[in-house]
């Protein structure tokens, strides 16, 4: 049985014991606050869609981006909406970490990570800003973060790979000259 399958199936019978102790009014959930959990179980259910096929590595953009807005609709619905003054900055942040999820688990292209760095540096100072409300931590925060990308960009890349490119264009470029020494004889 796949991972996903597994999940879903937990999910299904969370979702009933859920359902079932509303009903018989052992907890008190008021439904109209329950619309964000849509959000979030999309999300989940694309986080499964990407565990039960390993190469669909581009449903995890989405679904952290819904798993991250659904839960802070989620939160906003349940205690108060004026929540979203101080944590309107992880619509920044959430796809940037979709993006950071997408580059971990599929394409490790550079073409991902530079718009996470970005995206996701933005949201984080711009949330310690709104929460700390200090701006002479912000320029620290912001070296700190870029310098923990950087690094993260540097520790990702596979030099093996690299080496591998090097090792197959001296191997063509040999095949080439071999070839052209074989024309001439």
């Amino acid at each position: 049985m796949k991972l996903g399958r597994i999940l879903f199936a937990v999910l299904l019978i969370a979702a009933g014991v859920l359902l079932l102790l509303i009903n018989l009014n052992v907890v008190y959930l008021p439904m109209y606050s329950q619309w964000p959990l849509v959000l979030i179980l999309g999300g989940l259910g694309m986080w499964m869609g990407f565990l039960d096929h390993r190469r669909e590595w581009g449903l995890v953009i989405p679904g952290t981006i819904l798993l991250c807005i659904g839960t802070l609709f989620y939160c906003c619905s349940v205690i108060s909406w004026r929540l979203m003054a101080t944590w309107w900055p992880v619509f920044i942040l959430a796809p940037g970490l979709g993006m950071f999820a997408a580059y971990l688990f599929g394409s490790r292209s550079v073409g991902l990570m530079i718009p996470a760095c970005i995206l996701s540096t933005i949201g984080l100072v711009m949330l310690l800003q709104v929460h700390l409300n200090n701006y002479t931590l912000m320029l620290p925060m912001i070296f700190i973060v870029a310098g923990v990308a950087v690094l993260l960009t540097a520790l990702l890349r596979n030099p093996r790979k690299k080496a591998e490119t090097v090792y197959a264009e001296q191997t063509v470029e040999h095949t080439n000259v071999k070839q052209e020494e074989d024309a001439q004889e």
